[in-house]
């Protein structure tokens, strides 16, 4: 099913946050339980209900409230996946980016021998020691993600992990804004020899 998006929809995405999966679920469950207990027009008002909610709580509702946060990034500061390319911008990652900065397997290499900063301040390390396939952040990225193998061949990895309490599937598009601040972070490091970790700008 497809919806179309109007400009209050785009408001609604800047100024009301995204819902907790275990709330969107604990909803659903409600609704369908009270659809038994109705009359047929009390059941065709909560069908209509359930389409709306639907609507706001699909993946393509997700896609639009977070291309809106995108399109005026720097007017409001809404944590959202965003792509980040400049030192000064991975230093100033909120919480949400910082969590997956920290999942790049070379960040965490540097991070593990204590020759970065890891945004101290802010980030809890919930897996110490543990990285690339070994780390959890770095599977929820790399889940279904096609990269090349050691024989220059195209293969792609399922993860069946369970999702912690208040995750969700990444979108596509998620996973390659935070593969290309990956790239941009790694070639950052060779090029500066500064921490993109460090809010205060210190070097590695």
């Amino acid at each position: 099913m497809s919806y179309a998006f109007s400009a209050a929809d785009a408001f609604d995405a800047l100024v009301y946050p995204q819902q907790h999966p275990g709330t969107v679920q604990f909803l659903q469950n409600q609704v369908s339980s009270l659809t038994h207990t109705l009359t047929d027009a009390g059941r065709a008002f909560m069908q209509r209900s359930r389409d709306v909610f639907e609507q706001y709580n699909s993946s393509a509702a997700l896609k639009f409230a977070r291309d809106v946060m995108q399109a005026v990034k720097g007017a409001f500061s809404v944590p959202c996946i965003k792509p980040l390319w400049e030192m000064e911008e991975l230093q100033n990652a909120d919480l949400l980016m910082q969590r997956w900065i920290m999942a790049n397997p070379s960040v965490r290499t540097l991070y593990h021998a204590q020759r970065c900063d890891g945004y101290s301040d802010t980030y809890m390390d919930m897996a110490p020691g543990l990285k690339a396939e070994d780390h959890y952040d770095y599977r929820r990225v790399m889940d279904g993600v096609f990269v090349y193998d050691d024989n220059g061949d195209w293969k792609s990895t399922q993860y069946l992990d369970q999702l912690v309490e208040g995750d969700r599937d990444l979108l596509f598009e998620e996973k390659v804004d935070i593969l290309n601040t990956w790239n941009a972070t790694d070639i950052l490091i060779a090029m500066s020899g500064q921490d993109p970790t460090s809010p205060s700008g210190g070097s590695l």
